[in-house]
């Protein structure tokens, strides 16, 4: 059947969310997706019965709409909570305490900034430079925003980059899911009226008659009366250039990176370094290391590395992580590399935002999500969702 009540195009947490509502809706759903695997930055590597996050690591307490979404999905089961390991910097080729560059003299001058100091109005660096010291937040702060991201956060809105939530109590308090978090995809997938298509790259969109015409590189066509972009902006801006000129404009003109993300396993006995849960890099080719020691295992341990676009080749990712690990790559018993994109907010950002929502409104029958709408966090993807 090359008909559908809904073609979303992207399998992220925020594609696979609509896919959700408009399922149990009744509604027939398609989704492509340009990778050979679903789940956008949700993607592991799994060797034997050991899993490592490529992309999103963490679910929070306050990420309350995904948490009924998990729920609803009966995966409550599969909640598994995060133990407690240290937090780490990279700094001139040594891993150091993450507060080793922190001024505590500065600290305690700025401190009452953070009760009294809105983040309304002003850009992350801007925000917490105040709260924290100049100093505090170049030197340390800004290395573990950046971490978040995978990109430098100094321009981003203060107020939609750490986002205060209620948090469910019910709930872990940080946490993910067993078998990794694409389990949350892999369930929404298998949902009745749901239908996912990887490796198969949307390449032009048409309208008439009411219906939306979606071609792909393979040659085929699919219709749907109802389209649903969910992926990166500026790819979702080129192919509406034809039925949405508006709306394209504006996706167009959102910035973001890709991250390059390389995820190694190796042998508990073949690495020396204590167990972290992430280490930060400021002036490196990377932006973090990210651990699986927060969920131990008795065999293995795995570290992702987030690294910046077109930085290092992948024999250059991979001597870095020699470096950064001290181990040799002979260890190394499964890898796995990945690319995600990750939207950039700036000060102007808001306004934008209000614009491209203006504009689609004009369109009935399209929708635009992504967590760029309000923030850059998992629950992001999915209330942008949830608000259609």
């Amino acid at each position: 059947m090359n008909n559908f009540d809904f073609i979303i195009i992207g399998s992220g947490i925020s594609g696979m969310s609509f896919a959700r509502l408009k399922a149990k809706e009744g509604k027939s759903v398609l989704v492509l997706e340009r990778k050979g695997y679903a789940g956008g930055c949700v993607h592991s590597l799994t060797h034997e019965d050991f899993w490592l996050e490529l992309g999103g690591h963490t679910i929070y307490n306050s990420y309350q709409s995904f948490i009924t979404a998990l729920r609803d999905l009966n995966l409550e089961d599969k909640f598994l909570p995060r133990e407690k390991a240290s937090f780490k910097m990279y700094d001139n080729g040594e891993i150091k305490k993450i507060t080793s560059k922190l001024n505590k003299l500065e600290l305690a001058m700025n401190g009452m900034k953070l009760f009294l100091l809105k983040k309304e109005g002003k850009s992350v660096r801007d925000y917490y430079s105040s709260v924290l010291g100049k100093n505090n937040y170049e030197n340390m702060f800004y290395g573990m925003l950046q971490a978040v991201i995978s990109q430098d956060a100094s321009d981003f809105p203060a107020d939609m980059l750490l986002k205060k939530r209620d948090r469910d109590k019910t709930a872990p308090r940080n946490f993910t899911l067993k078998g990794g978090m694409k389990t949350f995809i892999e369930a929404v997938s298998e949902m009745e009226n749901v239908t996912v298509m990887t490796d198969c790259e949307a390449v032009d969109i048409s309208f008439a008659d009411g219906l939306y015409t979606v071609e792909t590189a393979k040659g085929v066509g699919y219709k749907a009366q109802n389209l649903t972009m969910a992926c990166p902006p500026p790819t979702a801006g080129k192919l509406l250039a034809e039925v949405a000129p508006d709306v394209s404009e504006l996706l167009c003109e959102m910035k973001g990176v890709k991250v390059e993300s390389m995820g190694i396993i190796v042998k508990k006995e073949d690495i020396a370094i204590e167990p972290f849960s992430f280490v930060v890099a400021k002036d490196e080719p990377f932006t973090s290391a990210v651990s699986r020691d927060i969920i131990p295992h008795d065999k293995y341990r795995g570290m992702t590395f987030h690294f910046r676009e077109d930085a290092l080749d992948k024999e250059g990712k991979i001597s870095k992580i020699e470096d950064v690990l001290g181990i040799d790559r002979g260890v190394i018993i499964a890898s796995a590399e990945t690319v995600h994109f990750s939207p950039t907010l700036d000060m102007s950002h808001k306004s934008r935002i209000k614009k491209l929502s203006e504009a689609v409104s004009k369109h009935d029958s399209l929708n635009i999500v992504g967590n760029y709408f309000g923030g850059i966090a998992i629950e992001d993807c999915v209330l942008s969702s949830k608000s259609l």
